[in-house]
């Protein structure tokens, strides 16, 4: 890839995550500016399970499928930014080193589940659309290197599967709120949607551990 191209693709991600945010401040209102910068600081760090925000909180300023799109915009910004500049920030120390510590967790992965190697990007983007704690756009884009997948495949691929991953999320989070409305003496039910939020992001943790540190034969 030349300088040149680089460059601009560089640019790309942070040019549209400066539209992004100059656009909500002329359009969005001022009670949703606060949330808004929130859920664009949070939507890396927190990924897809950000959209399960509104779950606990009934006066939230975005409905579920709105924060997935936010994060979308910014794990969509992430991938692209990692996915041109892996070789130049696998030179830097400490990011270099978790890199390389995310190549080994991704080497693991791809020998737990020889079928995302086989189906290369398709594999690739299935994988990261599941609703799994331990998927993103930086190990996504890691995972697809490994395989011999490019800049813009993996890329792709990336982008692809956290779009399905998202906004799957988005859909449990809208079903939480529709079959379990909150009532005025609403506590309780409040409880009881994060209970099963949490339960369900324990359950498929726990599968997904109990199954890739399985001992192999």
């Amino acid at each position: 890839m030349t300088r040149k191209r680089r460059a601009v693709l560089t640019a790309i991600p942070v040019a549209l995550l400066g539209v992004a945010v100059g656009a909500g401040v002329l359009v969005l209102r001022e009670h949703e500016l606060a949330s808004f910068f929130g859920l664009v600081l949070l939507a890396f760090p927190a990924g897809r399970f950000l959209a399960l925000a509104p779950v606990a909180y009934q006066g939230f300023a975005f409905s579920p499928f709105v924060i997935a799109g936010i994060v979308l915009l910014v794990e969509t910004c992430v991938a692209l930014f990692v996915s041109v500049n892996l070789d130049v920030l696998h030179g830097l120390p400490r990011i270099g080193k978790g890199l390389r510590a995310m190549e080994q967790g991704g080497e693991a992965t791809l020998a737990q589940h020889p079928w995302i190697r086989r189906t290369t990007w398709t594999g690739v983007a299935l994988f990261l659309s599941l609703p799994l704690p331990t998927t993103g756009p930086v190990g996504g884009t890691v995972i697809a290197r490994l395989i011999g997948l490019g800049p813009e495949r993996s890329f792709a691929a990336v982008v692809a599967g956290d779009a399905l991953g998202v906004f799957v999320v988005a859909l449990a989070a809208h079903g939480i709120i529709t079959w379990v409305p909150l009532r005025p003496d609403g506590a309780l039910v409040v409880v009881l949607r994060l209970a099963v939020i949490v339960a369900l992001i324990a359950l498929l943790t726990w599968l997904w551990y109990r199954r890739t540190r399985r001992p192999r034969p």
